[in-house]
């Protein structure tokens, strides 16, 4: 039985990139990241038991989403070691970062904000209507109508700031900070904005949105996530102080390079596949 005056606990980022599993959190008989870490800790000696770890995360992300600011933590009696704890995990799931915490640190409660990006096509979206209407959105509202159900107790959420970018011709980046987010709320916000770049909001005010008497009558779907847009776990911010492993942070950007020499080559034969149909009169 171990004592308790030998547990350390620990805070640790986590990378990842969510296409090849259904999503963060544990579900029977499905690959999540939440089940490759927690095999990973436990092969790497940190744990062996659920309880005894206390194991918590930033936030549930689903299917799809990626991540450079997801935060786990966990008790162990072992030294952390990134690069060995990262040898049992897949190439697309790596720790990066670390920093001792309190026993009683609970990275779900205790984050001072989130901030998520969602990065999509520009389609001729008007993007100054849509920063206009991005400004609805901040402060204190009740999200229970662009969030998806089962909802808890409280709806009311807390919008500090959205910004619309343009990454290029063609990529725009919605960037929506705020202290926490009911399930699927970034991407039904980031859908009532694009409406609104598209002109399609038609006779609806934003503020009815925060109006949940009229939740059986007015339904907004989530913006897509793979086809059609990327949203990124990009910070979730806290009162620590991180480590960062170096060997992994470059490790990582060798894989990020890889997949842009991949994605390179493929949007570059489109454009081929493309341009060859287009001069056929």
């Amino acid at each position: 039985m171990r004592e308790i005056h030998e547990l350390k606990r620990y805070a640790l980022k986590l990378f990842y990139i969510g296409d090849n599993y259904y999503g963060f959190q544990i579900q029977l008989e499905k690959d999540t990241i939440q089940r490759r870490i927690i095999d990973a800790l436990k092969k790497a000696n940190l744990f062996d038991d659920m309880k005894y770890a206390d194991f918590g995360y930033s936030g549930r992300t689903d299917r799809f989403v990626h991540s450079l600011g997801q935060v786990i933590a966990f008790n162990t009696d072992k030294n952390i070691i990134i690069p060995q704890i990262n040898s049992y995990l897949p190439i697309d799931i790596k720790f990066y970062g670390w920093a001792e915490v309190s026993l009683d640190f609970r990275p779900r409660y205790q984050a001072k904000y989130r901030e998520y990006k969602y990065i999509t096509y520009d389609d001729g979206l008007d993007i100054e209507a849509m920063r206009k209407g991005a400004k609805e959105f901040q402060g204190k509202h009740n999200f229970k109508l662009l969030s998806k159900g089962p909802h808890p107790d409280n709806t009311i959420r807390e919008i500090y700031n959205i910004e619309i970018n343009k990454l290029d011709e063609k990529l725009i980046c919605i960037t929506v900070k705020g202290q926490s987010f009911l399930h699927e709320m970034v991407r039904r916000i980031v859908n009532v904005l694009l409406d609104i770049g598209r002109n399609n909001l038609g006779s609806v005010q934003i503020k009815d949105y925060f109006n949940p008497e009229l939740f059986s009558k007015l339904k907004i779907q989530a913006a897509p996530i793979k086809s059609g847009g990327d949203l990124i776990l990009y910070h979730c911010e806290y009162d620590l102080k991180f480590e960062y492993d170096r060997y992994t942070v470059n490790k990582i950007k060798e894989i990020i390079e890889e997949r842009l020499k991949s994605n390179f080559i493929e949007t570059s034969t489109n454009n081929l596949f493309y341009d060859y149909f287009n001069q056929i009169k």
